[in-house]
């Protein structure tokens, strides 16, 4: 049976492990986690197996060979957690979701030649992320299969080419629900100029915004063309679009979205 390691148990490392373990079986998963407290406690919550180190307790000293190692610790802590599975990492399939990290420095830490680079999102703690992803090129068939299946777990994913539209996709994806909740808050304090109450607001907003996006996704017509159906020439929406075009709003989120890639690439040096 396929034995899979979670290195951390933060929030990612969590949804990690619970999608390991309807694909596999809760049996075949363990997570590593450093905090003794917190690894009793996903222990409980999650039904799998939870140790803070691979030698301890005293029934883990004969070292599982586990089959996929997943990386789910913050960059900064790469080498470190790493440094505690090194006689693991170079005969498993790495999984990392960890930002900023190419597939050239993972195999330099892992020694590993079957890599998979993941960029989640938020959502994905609900089942309804955005995923994409990358491989190195001895990654097999087989490989490729179960990490569609885990991926499924998170939502919807995407495959790429390289760890540069890895990047590009952070500054979209990766960063997109807070673009969303910090339009979404302004509109909120909109509302509530106009005398609405928070909660009056904020219903408005949420199931606007909600209602917006399965409409787009149930008929696949372009948001421009959706956009447009709203708009009555001389009428309210088009007084508030032409505030929104007469301050480049356009521009600005592609200033904003090229930040945000700049940023990613720049990550890459710190790790």
């Amino acid at each position: 049976m396929s034995k899979l390691l979670v290195v951390g148990g933060g929030t990612m490392g969590k949804i990690c492990a619970q999608a390991a373990a309807t694909v596999l079986g809760a049996q075949s998963v363990t997570v590593l986690e450093r905090t003794v407290a917190h690894a009793e406690q996903l222990q409980k919550e999650l039904d799998v197996t939870c140790i803070t180190s691979l030698i301890n307790p005293p029934s883990e000293r004969n070292v599982i060979n586990y089959a996929t190692i997943v990386l789910a610790v913050k960059p900064q802590d790469a080498t470190t957690a790493l440094t505690q599975i090194q006689s693991l990492t170079k005969t498993a399939l790495i999984i990392s979701i960890m930002a900023g990290v190419t597939l050239p420095r993972l195999a330099e830490l892992t020694g590993s030649s079957r890599i998979v680079r993941c960029m989640p999102n938020t959502p994905a703690t609900i089942g309804c992320g955005m995923t994409v992803w990358t491989t190195t090129k001895n990654v097999t068939v087989d490989d490729q299969k179960f990490v569609t299946q885990w991926l499924a777990q998170f939502g919807a994913d995407l495959w790429v080419e390289s760890d540069d539209w890895i990047d590009k996709a952070t500054a979209v994806s990766g960063s997109g629900p807070a673009y969303v909740f910090a339009f979404a808050t302004d509109l909120i304090k909109s509302a509530q100029a106009l005398g609405f109450t928070t909660e009056q607001a904020t219903r408005l907003v949420q199931q606007t915004l909600a209602g917006a996006i399965q409409l787009w996704q149930k008929t696949g017509t372009a948001p421009e063309t959706l956009r447009d159906k709203v708009t009555s020439k001389g009428g309210t929406t088009a007084a508030a679009l032409k505030i929104l075009k007469t301050t480049r709003m356009s521009s600005l989120w592609e200033q904003a979205v090229a930040a945000a890639y700049a940023r990613a690439k720049d990550l890459q040096n710190h790790v």
